[in-house]
């Protein structure tokens, strides 16, 4: 009798674990068509089928849903900041980059994919040359949670297909701070647009920078710069972010949906989208008309956007790549009618690390991260020592600041730290010093490489024993 019970059992288990492969295998079968490869997998309830926040079916394996169908992006033959939702993944999750960018259409010849490691900041290149994969790849493996930068050499359009699973939206990540430094490359896997604030919810306040491909929003004095121009952050974005501190588990916040919208393209000027760009914050007064906006360098354009109406900051990314350090930069705006475009002679400009605006020239190679012009005709004040402009940054500094000036011609310099009674604390340079750019780091210490406590200090600095200006520093450590 026990006998026959067993057998009964065993049959009984036996059948049940058919009747599950069975639905298992369905489930595989009914996906496979828009998967490019979906695991077999035994166990209970391996694969379920839910409806997700979109209302539509997926099938769950830990943080990956299987939600039939593909993921589509055009690309130019320019830089692209993307990421990979929808990845064919591994045991672990994650993507083969053979695999997975061999399916853009037509197959480039050569292409180069850059990626950074968040963790160290470690940059590394994965290239295509002549129809032939680099090998060994310096990385193998695709992230749907890291953004990446991907450059096509060739002269036309392509198209990304990607399958398999896309990334839970409440896939976790670190970020890093890299004492406020560090640049975090990370991918926007949501399936829907958001506002960046929206998109960062809870870390808003620990945040200090945020840029996509198209825009950048730093933070001034705990206020976000916003321009006119910033859209949504969309499905398979790349977004560069620098934190305070380290945030071991870091996820995308389903908050609020945006409309979906684009960068508007120029239409009378046109330039080269390179890897990276600094970002020119210009603010557009009632007196000012025009239709685009465009950093130029000599006479060619390096980058431009387009004004809307009621535009009173815009975002023009000057792709200064190539520039010989020096370069003088200028502006021009086009009306929409004439044929030529009018030059702006008299603009001022704010640099990070400094409350004062100034009429200057601005040159390439200044390493300043970002710049706001003020196109206003009122206010404008000449500044015939342009060298009395200090830039400080960042300001407030942490552990090490850099601290710059412009100068007109050959001429004795002296550049030093003091106390706010004028005491002198640290001579940062003396010397005679050429007309142009002069840089120096300093790593907040006093003349006997001493840590300077916490406090406000001032630079100063002389031309030929004459004092030409003072900037305030902020040590907090």
């Amino acid at each position: 009798m026990v006998k026959y019970q067993i057998l009964i059992w065993s049959q009984f288990f036996f059948l049940s674990l058919a009747s599950l492969v069975a639905q298992n295998q369905k489930i595989i079968g009914d996906i496979s068509s828009h998967f490019g490869r979906v695991e077999y997998i035994i166990g209970e309830k391996a694969l379920v089928p839910e409806k997700t926040f979109d209302n539509t079916i997926r099938y769950s394996i830990v943080n990956y849903w299987l939600i039939p169908g593909k993921y589509e992006r055009n690309l130019g033959s320019s830089w692209q900041w993307m990421c990979f939702p929808r990845l064919e993944r591994n045991g672990a999750g994650y993507g083969d980059v053979i695999e997975t960018l061999e399916k853009i259409e037509p197959m480039p010849e050569n292409l180069l994919f850059r990626h950074q490691d968040n963790a160290t900041g470690d940059v590394d290149d994965d290239e295509r040359i002549g129809n032939a994969w680099n090998t060994p790849l310096p990385f193998e493996e695709i992230n749907s949670s890291n953004g990446y930068k991907l450059n096509i050499q060739e002269d036309q359009l392509f198209l990304l297909n990607s399958t398999g699973s896309i990334a839970s939206p409440g896939l976790s990540f670190p970020l890093y701070s890299g004492n406020g430094r560090r640049e975090n490359w990370i991918g926007y896997f949501l399936t829907y647009s958001q506002e960046a604030l929206d998109a960062f919810g809870g870390i808003e306040n620990k945040l200090t920078f945020i840029q996509t491909q198209d825009w950048t929003m730093v933070k001034e004095h705990g206020e976000w710069v916003i321009p006119n121009n910033v859209t949504p952050l969309s499905y398979g974005d790349m977004v560069i972010v620098k934190v305070t501190e380290d945030i071991p588990t870091f996820s995308w916040i389903l908050d609020q949906e945006a409309e979906e919208s684009d960068i508007r393209e120029t239409e009378y000027y046109t330039f080269v989208e390179q890897e990276t760009y600094t970002p020119f914050y210009v603010e557009i007064y009632s007196a000012v008309s025009g239709n685009e906006v465009a950093v130029m360098a000599q006479d060619e354009c390096r980058g431009a956007s387009v004004i809307s109406d009621g535009d009173t900051l815009i975002e023009v990314n000057g792709y200064l790549s190539g520039l010989p350090s020096g370069t003088p930069l200028t502006f021009e705006i086009w009306d929409g009618y004439k044929s030529s475009a009018t030059k702006k002679k008299e603009y001022l400009v704010r640099t990070p690390g400094s409350n004062s605006q100034i009429q200057r020239t601005i040159y390439s190679g200044e390493g300043i991260p970002y710049y706001n012009v003020s196109f206003g005709s009122q206010d404008i004040k000449t500044n015939t020592d342009i060298e009395s402009m200090i830039e400080v940054f960042p300001n407030p500094a942490l552990s090490e600041a850099s601290i710059r000036f412009v100068a007109d011609d050959e001429a004795a310099y002296d550049l030093m730290v003091t106390d706010f009674g004028g005491k002198p604390i640290h001579t940062l340079i003396r010397g005679t010093f050429p007309g142009g750019i002069t840089e120096v780091e300093w790593n907040l210490t006093d003349g006997n490489n001493r840590p300077l406590k916490n406090g406000i200090y001032l630079i100063r600095l002389t031309k030929n024993s004459r004092n030409v200006a003072n900037e305030k520093i902020v040590i907090i450590r």
